[in-house]
């Protein structure tokens, strides 16, 4: 714990941070249970624009942080989505150069 004139002051958590290919699936996740509600309140969502249904899932990833952990888990352990993250990581250390 630090102080700044006398008072004590607790160190921010930094929520995790998780690569861009465990966003994108997070967000297709999201995307794929609010399909399925809205299917079973009898709506068409082939009918909906989709900037509609993507804020409705952008909303429900929101409120559902899980799902990152999950997207991150599957990332890290299956193949096809282990070679997309070696390859966001090998471009960000070139940015960073």
């Amino acid at each position: 714990m630090t102080t700044f004139e006398g008072v004590a002051m607790t160190t921010p958590i930094l929520p995790p941070r998780y690569p861009g290919v465990a966003h994108a699936l997070a967000r297709r996740l999201a995307r794929r249970i609010v399909e399925r509600q809205l299917q079973a309140q009898g709506l068409y969502p082939k009918r909906m624009r989709y900037a509609d249904i993507m804020a409705l899932a952008m909303e429900y990833l929101r409120k559902h942080q899980e799902l990152l952990d999950q997207a991150a888990e599957t990332v890290r352990n299956g193949p096809r989505f282990r070679t997309l993250l070696e390859r966001e990581e090998r471009r960000a250390r070139r940015n960073v150069r």
